[in-house]
Order: structure tokens, then sequence, then C-alpha cells
């Protein structure tokens, strides 16, 4: 059975509240370990534009997934180095991440914003993804779909939290599905983005395992349970069910 637990209590969202609205960004280092709403995010990142006296906006996409910043003028900024620090600092205290950006010509490039030399142009739109979405339960038993040619290492070490991924710029994480037919639908997606079409579906006894934390991925709609984790899952609690 699937069990929901509350996403957090009141007190820690009014401290998170209450952080958001009087940090000083510039002394902010280390992100949060949970992501800020959506709202409350959007209004800091347009807040930011008008300090700089910047064109453009935040604003939630169409997906409900992300959130989309377009910047008009940073070309023309003298201190386009200070507004990327700002930018920055206010990721990392709103708990989001880069995972695409478009420059000009408007083709989206599949790499992090991590050089200032990004911000050196006209216009520049940004897609900001939550670093940590809302908790769920844990179900006793989840899928994951896999390449054949991976499964005797994941045999020997487990699953380990991987970088890369098929669309954007994600932190280290395992993907997982609650359901058979929807881990196995996955295999239509990755086959798009490799030629190597043998996968394994593998499942997780989830009760063998010490500790697992799960954040469900707003991506795939409310119609499916998809969930990853940034926790390595060992061996012994996988089990092959069948090569697709």
């Amino acid at each position: 059975m699937f069990k929901k637990f509350e996403e957090f209590n009141g007190h820690y969202h009014d401290i998170n509240t209450y952080l958001l609205e009087n940090f000083n960004y510039d002394l902010m280092n280390e992100g949060l370990i949970r992501s800020a709403d959506y709202d409350i995010s959007i209004e800091k990142f347009n807040n930011l534009l008008k300090k700089y006296k910047l064109k453009g906006n935040s604003h939630l996409y169409p997906y409900k997934d992300r959130i989309q910043l377009d910047v008009y003028g940073l070309g023309f900024m003298k201190n386009v180095k200070n507004f990327y620090n700002e930018f920055k600092s206010l990721l990392n205290l709103l708990g989001y991440y880069v995972s695409a950006f478009s420059i000009d010509d408007d083709i989206s490039k599949k790499q992090d914003v991590s050089l200032l030399d990004f911000f050196n142009n006209d216009a520049l739109r940004v897609w900001i993804n939550k670093k940590f979405d809302y908790e769920k339960g844990t179900p006793e038993k989840l899928y994951h779909i896999t390449y054949k040619k991976n499964i005797n290492n994941i045999q020997k070490k487990g699953l380990i939290p991987k970088s890369k991924s098929l669309i954007e710029n994600h932190p280290d994480r395992i993907y997982l599905f609650f359901d058979v037919d929807d881990a196995k639908n996955f295999t239509v997606l990755r086959g798009l983005y490799s030629d190597d079409l043998e996968f394994v579906l593998l499942e997780i006894d989830t009760k063998l395992l010490k500790y697992l934390k799960l954040y469900q991925d707003p991506k795939f709609g409310k119609n499916i349970l998809a969930f990853y984790t940034y926790d390595n899952i060992p061996p012994n609690s996988l089990k092959i069910v069948e090569e697709l």
C-alpha cells in the first residue's frame, strides 16, 4: 500500500518562509534541505530582475514542473558578474538548480549554467528545477528500468545515482516507478535517446533497505507515480523481473 506522509509540518514551513524573507543572500553558500514553493521562488527571481533593472520575468512553466526565467539586456550590463553571483546564491537559498537554457537563438543547451560567459548575452532563457521535490511515503515495491549491458555491474554493486540524464542536467539520481507498466513504458522514452534497445526490469524490495528517501518526479504528471532518490540501492534488494 502506498503510504502518504505530510510534505512538511507547519513550523518548518514558517521558519523557511522567514529565512527567505530576511536572509542576506551575500552570505549564502549552501542550499536548503528542501526546495521553496514555486510562488515564493518566482517572486524572488522577479525581484532580482527588478533590482538590476533587467527586462524579463520568471513564471511557472506550462507543465508546472519547473520555473522559466527570461532575461533581456544582459549584454549591456556593466555589473553582469554581480547579477550572476546573486543569481547563483538565490538558486542555492531556494533549493533550485539550472537544468537547461537557451541563448539568443533559442537553441536549448544541455549543460548546466556554470560559466559567467553564458550571462554575457542579450537574451537568455533559463529553466530552473527543484533540487528537492516534496517527499512521499515509501511503497513496498518499486521498479527500475536499466539497459541490459549494465545488469552485471548492478548485480555486483547495486544501483548508484548517476548524473547523466536524457534531456536536462540533474543532480545524481536513481529513477523509480510505483507501477510495473509505467516502468515498462519508460523504455520507449529511453530508447529515443539510445541505440541500445535491450532493457531489464528490476524490482526493488524496500523492506530490505535500511534507508530510502524518495521524491516524486513531477514531470510524469499526476497519473504516473514516478520517483527519484539520491540514495544507493544495494544489490540484495534487487530482483530481475524480466528482460524487455
